[in-house]
């Protein structure tokens, strides 16, 4: 979530997949939407 982030950030650390968003709520779908867009962009 927001604090998670907030601290990885923090740290230094690249934040690319954001959980809760309203696209995608739960975690498992925002891995699925990168994953996918991954792909996607890997496969050009």
């Amino acid at each position: 979530g927001p604090n998670t982030a907030k601290a990885a950030e923090a740290l230094g650390l690249r934040i690319d997949v954001r959980v809760p968003s309203p696209e995608c709520p739960s975690m498992s779908m925002a891995l699925d939407s990168f994953l996918r867009d991954a792909c996607k962009k890997s496969s050009k």
